[in-house]
């Protein structure tokens, strides 16, 4: 059914690698059924929309983008030090600490560490030399945790305008 293969197909977290053997396309005659599965014809309008407007990224292609992104962003950084920016409930198996992860893979050196945006004015405190601070992402629908990490704390940021902010995030939607 195309709604297990829309799921991931493995768990994972940024110490593991993702098996690139598994099958991800979206079966066209698998969301046809889908679709006419929906008893409202309204549902399956939305569900024909949402089939339409899938666009399928392999592994190799996110690499790619990641790759053109952590080169600009390691001209920028160059060995300086950095931090990277978590989520705010988490620091640990969220998709922005795998992508930090991956950025490492692609070249850029190793964070400094990772902190919470809340975190910002005790962490910079403690370690005054940090002269970059990095939200990574894999995509961004709505740009609510760039919203939350970076513009809804302006307060904190404020504090330090010798620090430099980067976004790396290599897929974002355009509708």
């Amino acid at each position: 059914m195309i709604l297990e293969s829309m799921e991931p197909q493995t768990k994972h977290n940024a110490n593991e690698e993702i098996d690139a053997t598994v099958n991800t396309e979206l079966n066209e005659a698998e969301a046809l059924a889908w679709i006419a599965a929906f008893p409202d014809s309204n549902a399956q309008i939305v569900a024909r929309w949402l089939f339409e407007h899938i666009t399928h990224v392999t592994k190799e292609q996110f690499l790619q983008a990641l790759r053109e992104l952590v080169t600009t962003l390691a001209a920028q950084v160059g060995n300086e030090p950095y931090v990277v920016l978590a989520p705010r409930d988490s620091q640990y198996n969220k998709s922005e600490t795998w992508v930090a992860s991956l950025a490492v893979e692609q070249g850029l050196h190793e964070p400094d560490g990772v902190i919470l945006a809340k975190n910002i004015p005790g962490y910079l405190k403690d370690n005054p030399g940090i002269k970059h601070i990095v939200l990574f992402d894999d995509a961004s629908y709505s740009a609510e945790r760039v919203k939350y990490n970076l513009v809804g704390q302006t307060t904190n940021l404020r504090r330090y305008p010798e620090l430099k902010y980067y976004i790396v995030i290599p897929y974002t939607t355009t509708m």
